[in-house]
């Protein structure tokens, strides 16, 4: 029997109706054809009789039903339940999931076992092996081996388990062994992808947890063939990166890393990736130059291949760091380069505050300060971040060009704007107000003089509420 015949036969009343629904809904299937077949099977009542001795006037009725006066060929019929078959194992797709609720298979594999499950439901069992060998092929043929990946083997591992505890196949050799692989390595993902997440919250926002079983598996790990799986050596390097912080360990991450990129998807290769990121910037913080540039070899990796988009976007946050470490780095021409052509990639609403903001930066480090006026000088930003720090470059440029009064208008404004504005917080008007306060001391400098510039060097030293402290410092020297 024809295999669009077979399925048609396993379903119920109910089942039919709703292939019904399913066929005449343009979002499932826009062939017109298809529900004129689906129709024509439901009045003649189509089922195995469509193999008997009158098979060919029916053929022809049914090729009629979904193509009209097209002239009947043995090549076009077949063609034409090769297609159906196609629509119906779709329609079956999403019967297994929206109302098949006790499908005995992982919920993030659900897609991938959906039909086998369902064919072997109903005892296909023909039809379940030929898509399940399918399915098996299609997850060894895409390079992904991440715990999706073993979620859905494992899933197909169940059915395959599940088979051969049927009538017809219980003298079979069960699968046990590979359920049992694919379960351990799923479990091992898991377990190390929230136990690096638990370390980096803790570093990261001295949050406290209690997990358990960590060391255990690490032991269990120490000899076995799992550290052979790629994705499983990743997280054991980053686990050995969050807890020892070396650079030794930095860099087999990154080694490994970028030898097994394939393994994952997108989110968790970014989320990955964030690791290695995250440890550059304290090393940075700490004075580290070196992580400087390692921090950019990471984002223009991401960048080029696009991982380090969200939904298509760029978020702003990473836009700003990218800028500020590259320009910490001295990389001005690829930064200038990275802050016109990525900016197409941020969210619409803040993309000309930002290309005006960072381009104000860049101009500023390259000492083309009459650029940085041009940039500022007309601008009102809704942001308040850039229009605090905007604010804050523009004081700096005018003063170093020693336009002494447009320094002095431009400081009366901000000090204006900092005093109105209700939503900046008090911290940071303390900080910005102190700026203005430090810079005017510094306009006012005796010329030669040591002693006053050494003390005034001291007091800025000394506060704690003061933003851009060692470009301050930097002027007190005469």
């Amino acid at each position: 029997m024809n295999k669009f015949f077979q399925i048609m036969n396993s379903l119920d009343q109910s089942e039919r109706f709703r292939l019904h629904k399913f066929a005449a809904s343009p979002y499932f299937s826009d062939n017109k054809w298809f529900l004129a077949v689906v129709q024509y099977c439901s009045r003649k009542n189509i089922d195995s009789n469509m193999d008997s001795k009158d098979a060919d006037i029916k053929e022809a009725d049914l090729y009629a039903a979904a193509y009209g006066d097209k002239p009947f060929t043995a090549q076009g019929y077949n063609r034409l339940l090769s297609d159906a078959t196609v629509l119906l194992l779709r329609f079956l797709e999403v019967e297994t999931l929206l109302y098949n609720k006790d499908t005995a298979i992982l919920p993030n594999a659900a897609l991938q076992a959906a039909l086998p499950a369902t064919l072997q439901k109903r005892q296909l069992y023909k039809l379940y092996e030929t898509e399940a060998q399918e399915r098996r092929a299609d997850l060894a043929a895409q390079p992904r081996r991440d715990a999706h990946y073993y979620a859905q083997q494992l899933a197909l591992d169940k059915l395959q388990l599940a088979y051969t505890n049927t009538e017809q196949r219980r003298t079979d050799r069960s699968n046990l062994e590979a359920v049992h692989t694919h379960l351990d390595i799923y479990f091992i993902l898991q377990k190390l992808r929230y136990t690096c997440e638990v370390l980096n919250r803790e570093n990261v926002l001295q949050h406290e947890y209690r997990i358990t079983g960590v060391a255990y598996l690490l032991e269990w790990l120490r000899d076995s063939a799992y550290l052979r799986e790629p994705a499983v050596a990743v997280y054991l390097q980053v686990y050995q990166l969050l807890t020892q912080a070396d650079d030794a360990s930095f860099d087999t991450l990154k080694t490994t890393l970028w030898q097994h990129e394939a393994c994952f998807a997108a989110a968790e290769l970014k989320e990955l990736y964030i690791y290695s990121v995250n440890f550059c910037i304290r090393q940075v913080n700490k004075g580290e130059e070196r992580y400087l540039h390692e921090y950019l070899d990471i984002v223009w990796r991401l960048l080029d291949s696009k991982v380090l988009l969200v939904n298509g976007e760029l978020l702003v946050a990473d836009y700003k760091n990218t800028v500020a470490i590259g320009l910490r780095a001295g990389e001005f021409d690829k930064i200038e380069h990275f802050v016109k052509t990525y900016s197409a990639y941020l969210a619409p609403e803040h993309r000309e505050n930002a290309i005006t903001y960072n381009l104000a930066k860049l101009y500023f480090e390259k000492t083309d300060y009459d650029k940085v006026i041009a940039q500022l000088r007309e601008v009102v930003f809704e942001n308040v971040y850039y229009a605090l720090d905007s604010r804050w470059i523009l004081l700096k440029t005018y003063y170093l060009l020693r336009e002494e009064l447009a320094l002095e208008a431009a400081m009366q404004s901000f000090r204006v704007y900092l005093l109105r504005n209700k939503t900046i917080s008090t911290y940071t008007k303390q900080q910005y107000l102190q700026l203005i306060i430090l810079l005017k001391r510094i306009l006012l400098l005796p010329q030669k003089d040591e002693k006053y510039a050494d003390a005034l060097r001291a007091s800025i030293a000394s506060k704690t509420i003061v933003a851009d402290k060692r470009w301050l410092i930097a002027q007190t020297y005469l």
